[in-house]
């Protein structure tokens, strides 16, 4: 990777942002794969949260 950062830093940007979707995708799937069945409503909620600015700050915001 240094190597990679030194020649081409846009390339092991991607390659590191890649690395981390790929972990938080297997974190997330193992979450869903232990919860209950989602209702639809729940299902866009939590579909709002990765979609959400905000949610890169910490910010949860209730549908309530």
């Amino acid at each position: 990777m240094a190597v990679l950062h030194r020649h081409n830093p846009e390339r092991a940007a991607e390659l590191r942002r890649d690395y981390h979707v790929d972990q938080l995708a297997e974190r997330i799937a193992a979450v869903v794969n232990a919860a209950p069945p989602l209702t639809d409503e729940q299902r866009a909620r939590l579909a709002g949260l990765l979609a959400s600015p905000q949610a890169s700050k910490g910010g949860v915001q209730d549908a309530a």
